[in-house]
C-alpha cells in the first residue's frame, strides 16, 4: 500500500458501512474499523469496539517537516489574529505539495488551512482582491477532494 492509503469518498464509506442488504450494529462496526485499517486512516469517520464514536488515533499536533510552513502558521496564529497580522503572513505563504501529505495528516490540514481561510475572509474590512492566498486555497482544496473525497471546497466563499 502507498504511503497515501486508500482514497475513499464519504459516501463509498457509508456505502460500504450501510448497504443495501443493511449489516447488523456489530457487523458495521467490524467494517468500519477494516476500512480504517486498509486506510491508514480514520479521515471517513471514527467507529470502533473500544472508543465508540472517538478517534482511536491520538488527535496530530504537527505536520512532517515538509509542511513546517503550516506548523508555524499554527504556531502564529493567536498573535497573527490578536495583531490582525493574518493577512499579510498567509499572502506569503508558499503554496505545499499537498498530494504528498500523507492521509493521517488531512484532517489537521483541511482543519488548519480551512479555518485560517475563513478568518482570512472574514477577519476586517474585506480582502482588496476578495480571493485567498494560493498558499491556502490551492493545499486546502487538494486535501479536500483527494484526500478526503470532498468536492467544491472553494465554494463555500
Amino acid at each position: 500500500m502507498s504511503h497515501l492509503g486508500t482514497h475513499r469518498t464519504t459516501q463509498q464509506f457509508e456505502d460500504d458501512i450501510v448497504p443495501k442488504s443493511s449489516l447488523s450494529p456489530r457487523e458495521a462496526i467490524v467494517k468500519a474499523q477494516e476500512i480504517n485499517k486498509e486506510a491508514g486512516h480514520e479521515n471517513n469517520g471514527y467507529l470502533s469496539f473500544s472508543h465508540g464514536f472517538a478517534p482511536r488515533i491520538a488527535p496530530i499536533t504537527h505536520f512532517p517537516p515538509k509542511y513546517d510552513a503550516w506548523n508555524k502558521l499554527c504556531d502564529k496564529l493567536p498573535y497573527l489574529l490578536s495583531s490582525k497580522k493574518l493577512r499579510s503572513y498567509c499572502d506569503s505563504l508558499p503554496v505545499l505539495d499537498a498530494n504528498q501529505l500523507p492521509p493521517i495528516f488531512a484532517l489537521r490540514a483541511a482543519n488548519v488551512l480551512g479555518y485560517t481561510a475563513h478568518v482570512y475572509w472574514h477577519l476586517g474590512d474585506p480582502p482588496e482582491e476578495r480571493k485567498i492566498p494560493e498558499g491556502l486555497e490551492v493545499p486546502w482544496k487538494i486535501i479536500n477532494e483527494f484526500h478526503l473525497g470532498r468536492k467544491g471546497g472553494r465554494k463555500l466563499f
